[in-house]
């Protein structure tokens, strides 16, 4: 079976394409680099993220957001954030300095050593026992169960009378 040749018009225009979609990315990337400055910006001169949030949602949809929407595009616009500065090498909210550029922390807390020592034993499993202990004040309030403990005894001499 012979394979299919490509024409020389969906060629051109195959190769127009993809030059068309290199150049969208590189446009994309240069105003995502552009909001990412006008972000730190606004950030720097004490604009809230949840002002932010508000007039990029606008911005996106055309309206005001929700609160939900509110606090999902907050939350999107932190991240965001975060990221820019982790790239710029500055560390973001709770994160360890040392642990983005892969050293070890300098501060060790040091456990003693029958921690230490209990950190591998396999008998740390919690078990709990229930017993349960049932008491009668007479045999009159057991009723019947004295004939079938006799029809148990029986069955169990029978038995007994077999292993010998």
């Amino acid at each position: 079976m012979k394979a299919a040749r490509l024409s020389p018009e969906l060629q051109a225009s195959l190769r127009d394409a993809i030059v068309a979609e290199r150049n969208a990315d590189a446009a994309l990337d240069a105003r995502r680099a552009h909001v990412d400055r006008l972000l730190q910006e606004m950030r720097s001169n004490g604009v809230s993220f949840d002002r932010i949030a508000i007039e990029a949602f606008k911005a996106r949809r055309g309206r005001p957001p929700r609160a939900k929407e509110r606090l999902r595009e907050r939350a999107r616009l932190r991240q965001r954030y975060c990221r820019m500065k982790v790239k710029l090498g500055v560390t973001c909210g709770h994160r360890d300095p040392l642990a983005t550029t892969g050293q070890s922390p300098s501060v060790h807390v040091a456990l003693a050593s029958k921690e230490l020592a209990n950190m591998n034993d396999p008998r740390l499993i919690k078990r709990t026992t229930i017993e349960e202990t049932y008491t009668t004040s007479s045999k009159a309030s057991l009723g019947d169960a004295d004939l079938g403990d006799d029809e148990l005894d029986d069955v169990d001499d029978d038995e007994d009378e077999d292993e010998s």
